[in-house]
């Protein structure tokens, strides 16, 4: 399947702006004018009406409390440090010191109670080497096709990239894109998401797209591109989710949709019924939006 009714959320105890990974985050902004008490409360509140939104759609979700100390700015976003398979967990390294804290094996028996799944840990000795692969952030993978794409960055390197692809027995798909001043985009989920029937893509950041759209024409999906004001603000940051009756939804925030035209937006809504949570907080600070927020379950 390409999409899952199982996600896994972390709501944070700590949210803040985080210096370390502002420098090579450009869609992070501090909101110097407000207290850390109102930034908590702004966050909580926009990360629990999501929460219930997915949950009114009839999608599982599982909860973790993040606890501090130590404070963990970017707990939020877990699926930048994990990712489950049917069989397996695969745990990333990160770039952010700060951010490696986030790694918790109590969230992993939260998920897997029983220990049925296998922990694949290999991939973080590259932090000792500085190579970074920052989960489903730096890799957006189409599951129908095993095929899976990223864009380099810091924090996403080519060799691990071919290293998980070989892993998860995926063909991989490396490309550059770059945002209006010419610095690399952080993470590929940004730049695009993969759906069952449709895939929506950045290509005015992707210096060559040529290669990317074959493969994306090839898999017989609606190509829908966004410009780059649009993935700005945070509409390719999007998410095929299904319910546990099997209707398709698509998880995108209220940001990204409205920033869409309405044609883009009857095209997208053609594929499954659209879900827009507002997360203006949580993506000033934090630099991501709702894909960056869900952590897939599959199995």
């Amino acid at each position: 399947m390409q999409s899952t009714s199982h996600v896994l959320l972390v709501r944070p105890a700590s949210p803040a702006f985080n210096e370390e990974t502002s420098a090579t985050n450009a869609f992070q902004v501090s909101l110097d004018s407000l207290s850390k008490e109102e930034i908590l409360r702004r966050v909580l509140g926009e990360f629990d009406e999501f929460v219930t939104l997915l949950r009114k759609k009839n999608v599982r979700v599982t909860v973790f409390q993040d606890q501090a100390p130590p404070e963990k700015p970017d707990a939020i976003f877990p699926n930048n440090w994990i990712a489950f398979t049917e069989k397996e967990v695969f745990l990333f390294p990160m770039l952010s010191p700060s951010r490696r804290l986030e790694r918790n094996f109590d969230l992993i028996r939260e998920i897997d109670p029983n220990q049925n799944l296998t922990v694949v840990s290999d991939l973080l000795e590259g932090e000792k080497a500085g190579k970074f692969l920052e989960g489903t952030g730096s890799v957006v993978m189409d599951h129908l096709q095993r095929q899976a794409y990223a864009c380099l960055s810091e924090r996403t390197n080519a060799e691990l990239f071919r290293s998980f692809c070989h892993m998860r027995g995926y063909t991989p798909m490396l490309f550059e894109a770059r945002d209006r001043n010419g610095l690399p985009i952080y993470h590929t989920n940004v730049v695009m998401g993969i759906g069952t029937r449709f895939a929506l893509i950045c290509t005015s950041c992707i210096p060559d797209p040529t290669e990317v759209l074959a493969n994306l024409t090839k898999s017989g999906r609606e190509i829908i591109e966004i410009s780059l004001e649009q993935m700005e603000h945070f509409a390719g940051n999007l998410l095929e989710l299904q319910s546990q009756d099997g209707d398709f939804l698509i998880a995108i925030s209220k940001q990204g949709w409205e920033s869409l035209s309405p044609g883009q937006q009857a095209r997208l809504s053609a594929h499954a019924e659209v879900i827009t949570p507002d997360l203006t907080t949580i993506e000033a600070i934090g630099g991501g939006s709702a894909r960056c927020m869900l952590a897939e379950v599959f199995g």
